[in-house]
């Protein structure tokens, strides 16, 4: 299963796909077999960022958000079901953490 997580969802053409299909198809498992089918693509629903210059911290907040919060889920396509954009506190409290760890300016 692979999770396409897409903030600015669209009728497009993964050009991934092909190549990740053909990957998964040759690696074996660890009993030594090899996948019968194709991998089974999912498009999860994100929060969509409201201006245009916030998509930076919109990825990062989301990966954040599934490194602390999803990691232990089984059903992704649950866990992550929100759609509306993030609050001005939540996208605040990223630019934090990564101006903290990685860049002092950016605030």
């Amino acid at each position: 299963m692979v999770y396409v997580l897409d903030l600015m969802p669209c009728d497009r053409d993964l050009e991934i796909k092909l190549t990740l299909n053909v990957v998964f198809r040759s690696s074996t498992n660890m009993k030594g077999q090899r996948a019968k089918n194709w991998v089974n693509w999912r498009i999860i629903e994100c929060p969509k960022q409201s201006g245009s210059v916030e998509c930076g911290y919109y990825v990062l907040r989301y990966m954040y958000e599934i490194c602390t919060l999803y990691y232990e889920f089984e059903d992704l396509e649950r866990a992550f079901a929100r759609s509306k954009p993030y609050t001005k506190n939540e996208i605040d409290g990223i630019r934090e953490i990564w101006a903290k760890y990685f860049c002092e300016e950016c605030l």
